[in-house]
């Protein structure tokens, strides 16, 4: 019977050590917060950076759109000679001369589609922004999502430290009263096994903080032997929260991605027919003029030693008269710019009803969220009444083991419900928050 009371004793020693070295604090070197988060992933998203390289490209070219109205010049150089006889009725008459000669010819086309073309690289440009915007908006609350689920992590996992210590706690009671003849060798073998299944509970929960933090680093472009750890809380002011959800029924359904992106196609559609009627159908201006001066370098016999200038200059209306044909290729790609238009405005009206039925049912989850997270709070808050006083009863010897792990595994449960219900309102919060174009880092904050 010492045998194997010492054997048991010695078990338990091993178990309790093996326990304390998983469910030892993680350090870390480096806090860092939501916003510090979001900043490092967009100055380091190798996407983002694509991205704005891009937008880079079209305000470049929005700012050379005069370069159109520059002409074209161009300017020669050249050197010749003739050699020249004629036969009289005296002697033949013989002429050399070599000359050295300049010309310099300027051209510029004038076309009605001048304005349009201008803005069209504005409406392009304009259109690369918001592309850019979303995607730094889609980044964030990517960012931010990843965050909290971290700091769910972080709250399961001490959850689950505390219930290791419970049991540790009900496991060293439990003990104490079979020795003492108090209890049954069966309660002490039920709370050694449930001691035993906790342990391996706080090792999975630090496996997925730690794989939740590896994502994280390589989102917002840290190094994976870097140890970093997240500062914040899982949680949301519920004055916040309303003042959110009032912002977001007030919010434009314009200040939607989705929506900006949709309106500002058919603006581009409308201006590229625009550009195709006033290149094609209407008349053009062609304005041109040369200059070429000669000066002889050297000249013998009837050979003159005069310079001379030959200057021309000409301004032509050009319309091509093909393009007024109702079934010509001009007039067949103005149709195809219409039905581009038609089309861009149907996919308009589509955004428009995605994001109003999205924000309404962003909306109605906050409201559901908020409502089923004040219960399992207050479940919570109860739970631990109970097992409190379950503990004192146990002790005192008025309840049974069984008793005591059904109080211990309902704190459990109703702490992680509200652990999970809370990640899942600020996922709610944000996905809301993006959804109607306000700014993610205005979550809780004035």
């Amino acid at each position: 019977m010492r045998s194997r009371k010492r054997r048991g004793e010695a078990s338990s020693l091993i178990l309790a050590t093996f326990l304390v070295a998983i469910a030892a604090p993680l350090f870390a070197d480096r806090k860092i917060s939501a916003d510090e988060a979001v900043f490092l992933a967009t100055a380091n998203n190798e996407a983002l950076k694509q991205s704005a390289i891009a937008l880079e490209a079209k305000r470049r070219a929005l700012g050379l759109a005069w370069n159109e109205l520059v002409p074209s010049v161009s300017v020669g150089s050249g050197l010749g000679g003739s050699i020249a006889s004629a036969d009289t009725e005296r002697a033949a008459a013989n002429s050399a001369s070599l000359a050295a000669s300049v010309s310099l010819s300027v051209s510029l086309s004038l076309s009605s589609s001048l304005s349009e073309s201008k803005k069209l690289l504005r409406l392009s440009y304009e259109g690369e922004l918001i592309s850019y915007e979303a995607a730094r908006s889609k980044l964030e609350l990517q960012v931010r999502k990843l965050v909290y689920a971290i700091m769910l992590d972080g709250g399961n996992l001490q959850v689950a430290r505390q219930n290791l210590e419970r049991s540790k706690q009900s496991h060293s009671e439990t003990e104490k009263r079979y020795k003492a003849g108090l209890a049954p060798e069966l309660d002490l073998l039920s709370a050694k096994a449930n001691l035993a299944q906790t342990g391996p509970t706080v090792e999975a929960y630090a496996n997925i903080l730690a794989n939740d933090l590896d994502s994280l680093k390589i989102l917002v472009g840290l190094g994976s032997d870097e140890e970093v750890s997240i500062e914040g809380e899982l949680k949301l002011d519920d004055g916040a929260i309303t003042a959110l959800l009032t912002n977001a029924k007030a919010s434009q359904v314009s200040a939607n991605h989705d929506v900006a992106a949709a309106a500002k196609n058919i603006e581009g559609a409308i201006s590229t027919k625009a550009t195709l009627e006033r290149s094609k159908l209407w008349p053009s201006l062609a304005l041109s003029a040369s200059v070429a001066p000669s000066q002889p370098l050297a000249y013998s016999g009837t050979a003159t030693s005069a310079g001379s200038v030959a200057t021309t200059a000409s301004a032509m209306v050009n319309i091509k008269l093909d393009n007024l044909l109702p079934g010509s290729a001009a007039r067949q790609s103005i149709a195809e710019a219409q039905d581009s238009i038609d089309s861009r405005k149907i996919a308009y009206q589509s955004a428009v009803k995605s994001a109003e039925a999205s924000r309404k049912s962003y909306a109605r989850s906050v409201e559901s969220y908020r409502t089923s997270l004040k219960a399992l709070n207050l479940s919570a808050e109860l739970a631990q009444q109970s097992y409190d006083a379950s503990m004192k009863a146990y002790k005192g010897g008025l309840l049974t083991l069984t008793s005591l792990q059904s109080a211990e595994g309902d704190l459990e449960s109703a702490k992680l419900a509200a652990l999970s219900k809370s990640s899942e309102l600020i996922a709610a919060v944000l996905d809301l928050v993006h959804e109607t174009g306000l700014p993610l880092d205005s979550i809780g904050k004035e």
